[in-house]
């Protein structure tokens, strides 16, 4: 399937997306420059580049360290509505992949789905999944 084409090489995909663009707009400035350059285009790839790089680290660093912390403050000061209510951890988990499944409404997020109840015993996992292979 497509989609799982896109999951398992999306560093991948993303990564041609940007050369390609990149040579594209490279090709263009090259051919049908606008106006006259101050600076070198070597320079200003370079410069580009790596803010791209740059942007790109803080990016994969910070969001999930972002969530992360978010949901250990939640914790913490007892917000959000499972930490409201005294039930086992492994119940916690599958209600949250629950919830969050009916949110997406799709099973695009079955893969992480998946490895979390994998951890789990029971028959649980073996129905999300194959119910997941379904769609």
């Amino acid at each position: 399937m497509l989609l799982d084409y896109l999951y398992d090489y999306e560093m991948l995909v993303r990564l041609a997306s940007f050369v390609l663009v990149f040579a594209a707009f490279a090709i263009w400035e090259l051919l049908a420059p606008r106006r006259v350059q101050q600076y070198p285009k070597v320079v200003r790839w370079i410069n580009n580049l790596s803010i791209t790089l740059l942007n790109t680290l803080i990016t994969r660093l910070a969001i999930p360290l972002a969530a992360v912390t978010m949901a250990a403050i939640a914790q913490q000061q007892n917000l959000g509505l499972l930490n409201q209510v005294n039930l086992p951890v492994w119940l916690l988990i599958i209600i949250a992949v629950v919830i969050m499944y009916l949110f997406y409404g799709d099973c695009t997020a079955c893969t992480t789905q998946t490895w979390i109840l994998s951890l789990l015993p029971g028959s649980g996992f073996i129905l999300l999944k194959l119910y997941c292979q379904q769609l």
